[in-house]
């Protein structure tokens, strides 16, 4: 990248999860009692930036953050308390608020373009904002996709839902099956993928999901109808040229990853980050806590080799983001360890972007 990297903040964050819901709510309680909940960092854009400062000394610029209503973001203002609510959050995800929210993320990417961008945000839904973006600026056929995510994000909800139990199941998950159902296939965090390839804002074949672990192949057959339908939708994306990689493949080191990259065939590269893909073992510090994802060190190991990916291609990569993380455990004790979320997503931000300060310990 030769110009400043614009950094900027999109902290959407509507999950309607009554655990979710209820963090919001005890961390207003908390506020309004007087508490000191140093650091109070209000989204993952403030604690990265306080946390590791020197990494945007040097070839990044501050850009600000993507406005979004208070009592939407992860920690509100005490006078959103009273719409902090399930059913608001809700009925915000059903009349396609997350869509809405994406359009003013391409409207920030478009006014930082054409230089290289870094988002540091929340819900995954926004990326495809970014993408959008990018797409618009570049075209479709020029831009490939890298998604480093635990989830596939690409199918609906009346999908999915049905084969959670499984799904959770299989991905190693520590946590209970989601409690709400929705009345509409709205665009958000578990689809926005299959949104954008259906738009045509990027083409399958340049799309590339590394660290899956929803992938269903090697089920046993249980007969469930549910399931066939998924691992039919599956089937679906990768005969349409999709690249998709699990979890397994990468930390076993095989090659894989590396193969895999070799086909980009696109001038530009855009890099995503869920920090999900690092749940349990390397961060707890995540929204969707529901699987368990690689080891610290191995997701350094996958981000290096993506890295090295783009730069032995000579191709230019014009943005990346980092997603997901979860400001109400990041940095705070969890079971007698500090959680190190900031400090892991500072470390894979310096290495997709080498020109910047060497990782925080």
């Amino acid at each position: 990248m030769d110009e400043r990297i614009k950094v900027f903040g999109a902290a959407l964050d509507p999950l309607d999860a009554i655990d979710r819901v209820e963090i919001k709510r005890a961390y207003l309680r908390a506020l309004l009692a007087g508490t000191d909940l140093a650091p109070n960092f209000r989204d993952p854009y403030e604690g990265i930036c306080s946390v590791a400062p020197r990494l945007f000394e040097s070839v990044c610029e501050k850009a600000g953050k993507a406005a979004i209503d208070t009592w939407l973001c992860p920690r509100p203002e005490c006078e959103d308390l009273p719409k902090v609510t399930s059913a608001n959050y809700k009925a915000f995800l059903e009349s396609n608020g997350c869509l809405t929210e994406s359009e003013k993320v391409a409207d920030f990417v478009k006014a930082c373009l054409p230089a290289p961008f870094l988002m540091i945000g929340v819900d995954h839904s926004q990326t495809g904002g970014a993408v959008r973006a990018l797409s618009e600026h570049y075209g479709p056929e020029q831009i490939s996709v890298i998604v480093l995510d635990a989830h596939t994000d690409m199918f609906d909800y009346d999908l999915v839902y049905p084969v959670q139990r499984e799904l959770l199941r299989r991905m190693g998950s520590r946590n209970r099956l989601p409690e709400t159902l929705y009345g509409n296939n709205f665009y958000g965090c578990g689809n926005f993928l299959g949104f954008v390839l259906e738009e045509r804002v990027i083409f399958p074949q340049n799309l590339f999901l590394v660290g899956v672990t929803d992938y269903p192949f090697g089920w046993a057959d249980s007969g469930d109808p549910h399931i066939k339908n998924y691992i039919e939708a599956y089937e679906g994306i990768l005969k349409r040229g999709v690249n998709i990689i699990t979890k397994d493949d990468v930390e076993s080191n095989n090659g894989k990853l590396q193969r895999m990259l070799s086909t980009i065939k696109t001038p530009h590269v855009y890099v995503s980050v869920d920090m999900d893909v690092g749940a349990f073992f390397s961060t707890c510090a995540v929204r969707f806590a529901n699987t368990v994802g690689m080891a610290e060190q191995s997701l350094y190991r996958t981000v290096r080799i993506i890295e090295e990916a783009i730069r032995n291609k000579d191709v230019s990569c014009i943005g990346l983001d980092l997603m997901e993380l979860d400001v109400h455990h990041a940095g705070y004790f969890i079971s007698g360890s500090r959680d190190r979320g900031y400090e892991i997503g500072s470390n894979i931000i310096a290495t997709l972007l080498p020109d910047l300060e060497p990782p925080v310990a």
